[in-house]
């Protein structure tokens, strides 16, 4: 049978559907996860599919998930005849110990599953003694944070990927992808998002929020600027204020920006560079026009070190260059020919004196 004639109960007698739904093989994960992407018809079965595997896996004692299911395998033979039973046998290789009880008791019990089967679950859920809900797995907040010096590559569930700075967090549900695909942003991140058309994924920052269905976007949202920072690779997004659901949104698409100012709540569309934005995923640290104060929390947040600064200009020229994964003694090597300042790195401190300032004030006590 093609996989595109599969009902919800033929979908749960499928191995590879099984392993999918255990998480325990990648191939099959990926699998599915495209398939289920690409066939967005189907998604009715495939939800009914795994609310029935839900309901059989609820996380009970082994004795009473026993008792359910010698239940549900009464009510299927009390049921219509079974014209063309399916029998549903899982003999994973590598078990995953919370599930094993799950999988060797099926491994036991050959269960029948037609559409008499889904009669039995419905009949689970209406009549079962332990669908209460002290017995649903909690909705957990996941947090993945990033301190300063480090990077990370995050694969999320639904087959999205996220590239996050460092200094950033993110946050999300730990049924993201069965609920809403909607994750929150401190600091800077590059989203890879896996199309879904019925499930929009958002980013939520303290300004903004961008809704996406499947693209390619950066996001940059530091604590220690008022400024939001949306940049669309590839795709189209919606960027709305974060606190007003209700307000006009911006659309963007590939090539454009978005700049909103905390400090006057403007909103402001323009055309961004690829190679400076996104620089930072390539270990790239790029610098256009930036302020002192700029390059001192970039570096900051860069190499997770603590600048002091000593005799910090009044007035300043800013700088523009690019440092391609050097170490810090590299990059404040040729910063201090730029800058005129002196350094000295101790452990994960850095002391800088600028010599010009320095000069003047001498010279003016003369």
């Amino acid at each position: 049978m093609s996989y595109t004639n599969y009902t919800a109960s033929d979908f749960i007698c499928d191995d590879s559907f099984l392993r999918y739904y255990l998480n325990e093989d990648d191939n099959d994960v990926i699998f599915w996860q495209h398939w289920i992407n690409n066939h967005p018809e189907k998604s009715n079965e495939v939800k009914e599919a795994i609310r029935m595997l839900e309901v059989l896996s609820l996380n009970l004692p082994q004795s009473e998930f026993e008792q359910e299911l010698i239940k549900m395998k009464e009510h299927v033979y009390d049921s219509a005849p079974i014209t063309e039973p399916k029998t549903l046998r899982i003999t994973p290789s590598q078990p995953e110990p919370k599930r094993r009880w799950v999988r060797s008791l099926w491994g036991i019990v050959a269960v029948s599953m037609t559409a008499a089967a889904i009669t039995a679950v419905v009949f689970l859920i209406g009549n079962g003694d332990h669908l209460e809900p002290e017995h649903s797995v909690s909705n957990q907040l996941i947090t993945k944070r990033n301190s300063n010096g480090q990077k990370s590559d995050l694969h999320l569930s639904d087959g999205s990927r996220v590239f996050l700075n460092s200094g950033s967090e993110i946050q999300f549900f730990e049924n993201f992808a069965k609920n809403n695909r909607e994750v929150k942003l401190k600091g800077e991140a590059y989203f890879e998002v896996a199309h879904d058309p019925k499930k929009p994924f958002i980013v939520v920052t303290d300004k903004l929020s961008v809704r996406a269905l499947g693209t390619s976007f950066n996001v940059k949202a530091f604590g220690e600027t008022n400024d939001v920072a949306v940049s669309l690779v590839e795709g189209k997004v919606e960027v709305s204020l974060s606190e007003n659901v209700n307000e006009e949104k911006s659309v963007l698409t590939p090539g454009e920006g978005l700049v909103f100012n905390g400090n006057d709540l403007s909103i402001k569309k323009l055309q961004f560079d690829p190679a400076m934005t996104l620089a930072w995923k390539s270990g790239i640290l790029k610098f256009k026009d930036a302020s002192w104060n700029e390059i001192e929390n970039t570096l900051t947040r860069w190499y997770g070190v603590e600048f002091t600064i000593h005799h910090a200009p009044k007035r300043e020229s800013p700088f523009t260059g690019e440092f391609d994964n050097l170490s810090l003694q590299l990059v404040l090597e040729s910063l201090s020919f730029t800058k005129s300042f002196d350094y000295q790195i101790q452990g994960k401190k850095v002391e800088i004196k600028f010599t010009n300032q320095l000069k003047e004030r001498n010279e003016q006590d003369e």
